[in-house]
């Protein structure tokens, strides 16, 4: 698509040259409408791409319910809420929350998960039917960060990335139109050219580095559910790491009202956890366990 707007945009500015140095006859007046008609119907396309790939970002598609573990782990669930139990994070009737099922354990079959109170303003016990889930922490959520290139070679063409704990993960060398990306194998470095720029070169090192990074993630395996290991104690050290980052927020001088939210959702949270189960949780930390 870049490739036939570039084309068309020079087509146009031509035109434009051509009717600045002959004049404007209806013949080249005509050709230049065209011209731009094919260009607002090409940007307009990809618009409409790039709406379509945010919207698949934005919007993680949710593993069947049916499938969720429920041995008291903490999972993101998208769940569908009547009018009469109006409890949604968002103002939706279809919308992500937190929650978790504890079958596995306590043998009743129950989702509890955390809401929002509209008539109120505060976080609440959630009233919903659980239609999907994902994991608390997977890889549709992780997002991996750019590569830091710096120059290298005695020219100063060459470029190199240090990832993974290795200074020199990745290089980029060579020469305009023919650029080659240097990086590791199972055994020793693979040298790949054929690049026309070195920008290209190092967008196929990111994707590489991605895929190496996301390829090692995977879901936590089930556990049997203990005291120091359920879901009172993924739902209190939530709220802690959010009391953190207001912490770091006060720390900052950043406005109020953002402790204050976070700090409210943080207390949300720890209302979701009852006060004997706080209690273990604390006991297991203080006895220098694992909560």
């Amino acid at each position: 698509m870049a490739a036939m707007t570039n084309t068309t945009t020079n087509r146009m500015k031509r035109l434009i040259a051509d009717i600045s140095e002959h004049g404007a006859t209806p013949s080249r007046v005509k050709k230049i409408t065209n011209a731009l008609r094919a260009v607002t119907a090409e940007r307009d396309a990809a618009a409409d791409q790039v709406k379509e790939l945010e919207s698949r970002l934005a919007e993680p598609k949710p593993r069947p319910i049916e499938t969720a573990p429920k041995d008291g782990r903490l999972l993101r669930l998208f769940v569908h809420y009547e009018i009469n139990d109006w409890t949604p994070l968002e103002d939706a009737d279809k919308a992500w929350t937190i929650g978790f099922n504890g079958l596995d354990a306590t043998g009743e079959d129950e989702w509890q998960m955390a809401g929002w109170c509209w008539g109120h303003d505060h976080f609440t016990e959630g009233k919903g039917e659980p239609i999907g889930w994902l994991p608390f922490h997977c890889a549709e959520t992780v997002t991996v960060q750019p590569l830091a290139w710096c120059s290298a070679g005695y020219n100063g063409q060459s470029q190199e990335a240090s990832a993974l704990g290795l200074d020199v993960f990745y290089r980029v060398s060579g020469k305009p139109g023919d650029w080659t990306l240097t990086s590791p194998g199972a055994r020793e470095y693979v040298h790949t050219p054929g690049y026309a720029t070195r920008e290209d070169a190092r967008a196929a090192a990111q994707v590489d580095y991605a895929r190496r990074v996301l390829g090692a993630l995977i879901d936590a395996p089930a556990r049997e559910v203990t005291v120091r290991e359920n879901r009172a104690s993924e739902l209190m050290r939530l709220s802690w790491d959010i009391d953190a980052r207001a912490d770091e927020v006060a720390r900052n001088n950043l406005p109020v009202s953002a402790y204050n939210e976070l700090r409210d959702v943080a207390k949300g949270i720890r209302a979701l956890v009852p006060d004997d189960e706080k209690q273990a949780v604390v006991a297991a930390l203080s006895q220098g366990g694992e909560a």
